[in-house]
């Protein structure tokens, strides 16, 4: 017998069970102080939308995971197993809740956010650890490009569409960033943009100007107006448009973007050959032979 007793599915407040229940977590769950403190700063914006799980304890017992005290961290005994509960979804916002409480104290007038849980019961260990590791496998975090389309879908950026379409293209995001801005672009940049502090690199749509007319050269040379190629997927041809673009001063500008598209529009089979085939040589990567072959092109393109 359950020494709480809770509803199957029913959503319960934490606070009012907090000094009756026996709360354990798994003890090799991760526990990363600035991912609970983000996590902390979102719950104290908006709340906790999105209820924990716990199970009886003595179920993930059965699955082999070694339990500790949700509350201190110590070792439990098989008696509080089998009364206790386990929390199965939701351990960064109970750390977060536990931070929040220690606020409260040093703070009266600190508002705690409310920790919201269910409850699951599974048939067995066997059925537990399954859908535990079928949890992790899922919890990929988000990535720069999901920031991306939601910024997309509540706002209008011509750079961060720019980047966006490219990325359905084909290109991995890094990549990506680069094709657009001349340089990566980071979920801090986004997370900043949904504080309403724009940077830069998102807010000068003048470098679309240049980088536009060449990325859509590259794409031409490269026959990838419908179907990426492999080589265009990376860094590699981005880095070397990126840092011709980058190095020229404002008045050169124009006249490199027009000397790559021009390199681009008059590549030759040898030299498309050659980047295609590129591979590591000695100690050059596979990047670093790619820039070679590119630079040599675009030093007979400027001399011309």
């Amino acid at each position: 017998m359950q020494e709480t007793n809770f509803e199957v599915d029913h959503i319960y407040r934490l606070m009012e069970y907090k000094d009756i229940i026996k709360l354990h977590i798994i003890a090799t769950n991760r526990h990363e102080k600035k991912q609970i403190e983000a996590k902390l700063e979102s719950c104290e914006t908006v709340g906790m939308q999105v209820a924990g799980i716990f199970t009886p304890s003595q179920i993930v017992q059965k699955a082999g995971y070694t339990l500790k005290d949700a509350f201190t961290g110590e070792n439990v005994t098989d008696e509080d197993i089998s009364v206790g509960w386990t929390i199965v979804e939701g351990n960064t916002r109970f750390h977060a809740w536990l931070l929040a409480l220690n606020k409260k104290e040093k703070n009266p007038d600190y508002k705690v956010f409310d920790y919201i849980f269910t409850v699951r019961e599974y048939p067995s260990g066997e059925d537990f650890q399954k859908t535990y590791r079928r949890i992790n496998i899922d919890n990929v975090p988000t990535k720069t490009k999901d920031f991306t389309q939601d910024l997309l879908a509540t706002s209008q950026n011509k750079i961060l569409a720019s980047y966006n379409s490219k990325i359905k293209f084909g290109l991995v995001a890094k990549a990506a960033g680069i094709a657009t801005v001349n340089q990566e672009i980071l979920k801090d940049d986004l997370v900043k943009c949904f504080q309403g502090r724009i940077p830069k690199i998102l807010s000068d749509e003048s470098v679309l100007t240049f980088t536009d007319p060449v990325y859509d050269a590259t794409l031409r040379a490269f026959s990838s107006e419908k179907h990426i190629k492999p080589i265009l997927k990376g860094t590699a041809v981005w880095k070397f448009n990126a840092s011709m673009l980058s190095r020229a001063k404002d008045e050169e500008r124009e006249f490199i973007m027009m000397a790559l598209v021009q390199m681009y529009e008059n590549l030759s089979a040898r030299t498309f050959s050659r980047i295609m085939d590129a591979k590591t040589d000695g100690n050059k990567t596979k990047e670093q032979v790619v820039y070679d072959i590119l630079a040599e092109s675009f030093d007979k393109e400027i001399k011309k």
